[in-house]
């Protein structure tokens, strides 16, 4: 009998502090999820408003600029080849029929390769990659 209150005893405690346990987190999970979710919804907003023309709804080239290029030819060129592409700075930047031709020096004296990324101006494609030696 002693043991048959001690398992309800047991199986009561653990029901009622996994109810309250799991309660709490997940209000402030929906909320952070809800809040993350404004986050992304705001931005594609942001996104679109900049990138269409109001008056004909056409897109505007997503790598505008040397600067778009060049950043996101750094994310690409450290996920394949690390941080060794930091010690290839300056790149030469360069727009050959509306594509990005970035391209990393080596400095005085150096023999080696360097990292050589394209990049389509309208859509951010990324059309070619590769490290010379």
């Amino acid at each position: 009998m002693k043991y048959l209150y001690a398992v309800l005893f047991i199986s009561a405690t653990l029901i009622s502090c996994k109810k309250s346990c799991k309660e709490v987190p997940q209000k402030e999970n929906n909320i952070s999820i809800a809040k993350d979710w404004v986050k992304v919804d705001s931005a594609y907003a942001e996104f679109r408003s900049r990138n269409l023309e109001p008056s004909n709804g056409v897109t505007r080239d997503l790598v505008p600029n040397e600067e778009t290029a060049i950043k996101i030819a750094e994310v690409i060129l450290f996920s394949i080849y690390g941080q060794k592409i930091y010690t290839n700075r300056p790149y030469t930047i360069e727009l050959r029929n509306s594509v990005w031709i970035i391209e990393g020096t080596l400095p005085k004296g150096c023999q080696g390769g360097v990292p050589y990324i394209e990049i389509q101006k309208k859509d951010g494609k990324i059309l070619k990659v590769m490290h010379g030696k």
